[in-house]
């Protein structure tokens, strides 16, 4: 079978033009984002050396102060649709670790899950049979007719 193949001519095709501007304008892109995170990195890297500047000592003068801040820092800040967030991103400030809580010098952590089920069922005709799968799974047959009513069944357990 291998043979066989070997006989049928390939056919080879050049790229065409169309081809070859998407290849181009991809390899233009790739470098434009390369740029990009270099500029981010940068201005993480200047906004993590920077001294912070003291706070304003009335509320009128916080706005200027604000907006001194990108230019002071980023003389070159990236312009386009994620400006905002790169600028973002570098001036936010270290958020405080929320990993855990101290009691004593002991660092305790808490994780996982709590998964709860609950059921409460009551039946005017009586009640369903302890440890019977009605209790469990619904099902129509299971369901008491022609008793008295004994109060409320309730089911639950938490994992």
């Amino acid at each position: 079978m291998l043979a066989g193949t070997a006989l049928v001519p390939g056919v080879v095709q050049a790229q065409t033009a169309r081809e070859v501007e998407l290849e181009t304008r991809l390899k233009a892109l790739e470098a434009a984002v390369q740029d990009l995170r270099g500029e981010l990195n940068a201005a993480r890297a200047t906004a993590a050396t920077a001294p912070r500047p003291a706070a304003p000592a009335t509320s009128s003068a916080a706005p200027t102060a604000v907006a001194s801040v990108p230019n002071d820092l980023h003389p070159t800040a990236p312009v386009g649709p994620t400006a905002p967030t790169a600028l973002a991103e570098a001036k936010a400030p270290a958020a405080a670790s929320t990993d855990g809580f101290k009691v004593a010098g002991t660092t305790v952590k808490l994780n996982g899950f709590i998964k709860t089920w609950a059921s409460v069922s009551r039946y005017s005709g009586g009640n369903i049979a302890p440890e019977s799968v009605g209790r469990d799974f619904y099902f129509p047959s299971m369901i008491p007719v022609g008793g008295r009513n004994e109060g409320n069944s309730l089911e639950s357990h938490a994992k």
